[in-house]
């Protein structure tokens, strides 16, 4: 399996491979491996070389911080957080909407909230968004 993840880092150039990814027996290794490891069974060899491939452990954090990423990128070309719904980055307007959702539900870490907040993050947007539509409506028309 090793040799697996190495090819699979070569193609795709990390070790995040999905739960849905087409090799099926990768990906369940791969979710075997940090099930394993969070149970404290994991040799430490095992840990040390899936390490130095560079195996993410936590793979849900990285993807947070990967789409974090990707909206102080936004913040950079538009100058705020207000993505629109029907942005070209699909995955990024979903995020932000996620983002939301789960602060309203009170399960969002309050270190992620400060850090989306350091960044201008908007947490109701409705009378954001109503205060600039034509600028909205230009950057939704290019998304789209």
């Amino acid at each position: 399996m090793f040799g697996r993840l190495a090819e699979y880092k070569r193609r795709h150039g990390d070790c995040l491979v999905p739960v849905g990814y087409s090799d099926k027996q990768l990906a369940n290794w791969i979710h075997n491996q940090r099930r394993v490891k969070n149970r404290g069974k994991l040799d430490a060899a095992r840990i040390q070389r899936l390490e130095m491939l560079g195996f993410v452990w936590d793979a849900i954090g990285e993807s947070w911080e990967h789409m974090f990423g990707r909206l102080a990128g936004y913040k950079q070309q538009h100058g705020d957080c207000l993505i629109p719904q029907r942005y070209s980055d699909k995955q990024l307007a979903h995020w932000v909407n996620v983002q939301r959702t789960v602060k309203n539900r009170g399960k969002l870490e309050p270190a992620r909230v400060q850090r989306l907040e350091e960044l201008g993050f908007v947490w109701k947007v409705r009378g954001e968004r109503s205060s600039r539509p034509a600028e909205l409506h230009a950057v939704t028309s290019k998304g789209a």
